[in-house]
């Protein structure tokens, strides 16, 4: 199974960090049991590969603070040492407009029609999914995980409701039962940081420090990004 967590990770923060980290546990957990449904011992549970993407060019808001390179080299920073975290760089060296859709398209030709792919999301982004480039097109290619968000609830009206009700499953193991189609909600531990409180903060003359990884402050710092002047 490949996990994909997308974004401009403008700067990469804590709460992108744990939340790749818990899914990583969980989806590992389930493969384990999954694989092995009659094993009564209890076994190591590796966690499952989650592929964080860095987009090149955002197409749903304003330029990125820090270049494609920058926010490469803070998310290998603050991810360094868990080899289940991946930093992909695909859309990054594709340039141009950074569509999910031909990101999933380019994934399913390098993994194969069968392999299980899940997009995650925020229960925020999703409400917006209507509006992407092709988005029907997306639970063709990879199943979808809706991560709740302080203050968000999922979409109930038009074509989106349409989508989550046919789609719509509550067990985990349904992700690997099919390569695609399916979407669940998902709650995990919300920390309410977001990358646009992080520049505001940094911008006002804040520190970011425990919002962000000490590494990655400390470049932001050294780069004076976000409007930061030490």
């Amino acid at each position: 199974m490949k996990i994909i967590m997308g974004g401009t990770y403008d700067p990469v923060h804590h709460g992108h960090l744990r939340m790749a980290l818990e899914l990583s546990e969980l989806i590992g957990s389930c493969q384990t049991s999954v694989n092995n449904p009659d094993c009564q011992t209890v076994e190591a549970v590796t966690g499952a590969d989650v592929h964080l993407l860095p987009c090149y060019k955002p197409v749903h808001r304003g330029e990125p603070g820090a270049t494609s390179e920058q926010r490469v080299e803070m998310l290998t920073m603050a991810t360094d040492g868990d080899a289940a975290l991946i930093v992909d760089q695909r859309e990054i060296t594709r340039q141009g407009p950074s569509y999910t859709v031909d990101t999933l398209k380019e994934m399913r030709q390098q993994f194969g029609d069968d392999e299980p792919i899940v997009l995650v999301m925020g229960a925020d982004a999703f409400n917006g999914f209507a509006r992407w480039h092709q988005w029907l097109e997306i639970p063709k290619l990879a199943h979808i995980i809706v991560l709740s968000r302080p203050g968000w609830r999922l979409s109930t009206s038009g074509e989106l409701n349409n989508l989550v009700n046919n789609c719509r499953t509550e067990k985990i193991e349904s992700l690997f039962e099919c390569a695609a189609g399916y979407i669940l909600p998902l709650e995990l531990s919300q920390l309410d940081i977001s990358s646009s409180k992080v520049r505001t903060s940094i911008a006002k003359g804040h520190s970011a420090r425990y919002w962000v990884p000490d590494r990655v402050w400390r470049y932001i710092c050294d780069n004076q990004l976000y409007g930061y002047h030490g």
